[in-house]
């Protein structure tokens, strides 16, 4: 999503360089998961973009045991909602609030693993139309959708040892 703001009431200090595109991660009680998401995210992981070229703004909407970002990228962020609603909603406007590029990615469930080139991509085809939008795919680890394969017995310790088996990341 390409934002309009002015720069009054952006929060970039006028002294530092706003990111070209801000990615809000809504995270709730996945601990587990996040380093991982975090990992696919950062400058080290995706391809064709610095570090600051984009920002990582991590919400935590009302996790039991607050998130953790401790050894993510240096352009990673942690918001924090304590009252939250179970609907994710509030923290993707929060984040949006907060964010400070022009483009603007939101992924609702953080436990996710993003490809290599997903932010490279999603910001040239942002830059196709002054009011593009974009979504990328979303696939599953394992053999089937997980509301199938937890049925049968895949579950956090199998989907470890899948990543392992592929020495990711």
């Amino acid at each position: 999503m390409r934002r309009r703001r002015s720069v009054e009431g952006s929060p970039a200090s006028p002294t530092t360089p706003s990111p070209e595109l801000s990615v809000v991660v809504v995270a709730y009680d996945i601990a587990r998961e996040l380093p991982r998401t975090l990992t696919s995210l950062s400058p080290d992981y995706q391809r064709h973009i610095g570090a600051g070229e984009y920002e990582v703004i991590v919400v935590d909407n009302g996790s039991p045991v607050p998130v953790d970002i401790t050894g993510a990228a240096a352009n990673v962020r942690l918001v924090r909602i304590d009252d939250a609603s179970p609907s994710p909603a509030a923290a993707i406007n929060r984040g949006l609030a907060e964010a400070c590029g022009e483009v603007v990615a939101v992924m609702i469930d953080g436990a996710r693993l993003s490809s290599p080139g997903l932010l490279h991509f999603g910001r040239h085809a942002a830059a196709l139309h002054e009011h593009a939008v974009g979504a990328s795919l979303g696939w599953y680890l394992g053999y089937d959708y997980d509301r199938f394969a937890t049925a049968v017995g895949f579950d956090a310790a199998a989907e470890d040892a899948l990543l392992q088996s592929v020495q990711w990341p």
